[in-house]
């Protein structure tokens, strides 16, 4: 369960995640009555959820929609990816880097349907 510890005049109050027990820098995306769950575990993956109700997501099925391979500038220390509804396509935007915290960058998929399969479509730069 994700706890955070909030300190205010003295008291020391505990905040825990109602909506899902695991998943780093989860982002969440409503489309036509469904809620989309989008986290990473920190390394490689992104992971999806699709539910009828945020609180419902604990219980759905965590689906792995991509990984990063092996030897990339995208490689290692995947983070806060968000998920999006653009133009009939869906698209993850996420941070990445070669295993060096300096070289982290954003990058972007795109897939047909929001549980995958993504397509890579490369860093995000001001030509982009």
């Amino acid at each position: 369960m994700t706890t955070i510890h909030l300190v205010k005049s003295g008291q020391d109050d505990v905040f825990q995640n109602p909506i899902m027990e695991t998943g780093a820098d989860p982002w969440i995306f409503e489309f036509e009555g469904l809620y989309y769950y989008c986290f990473s575990d920190n390394k490689t993956s992104i992971f999806v959820s699709v539910a009828k109700s945020p609180l419902e997501l604990d219980q759905a099925e965590k689906i792995l929609v991509w990984q990063a391979k092996s030897g990339k500038a995208y490689s290692h220390q995947t983070w806060a990816p968000e998920i999006y509804r653009l133009d009939g396509k869906w698209y993850i935007y996420f941070a990445a880097s070669n295993g060096r915290n300096s070289t982290h960058r954003n990058y972007v998929l795109e897939a047909d349907k929001a549980e995958g399969p993504y397509r890579f479509k490369g860093q995000i730069s001001p030509e982009t």
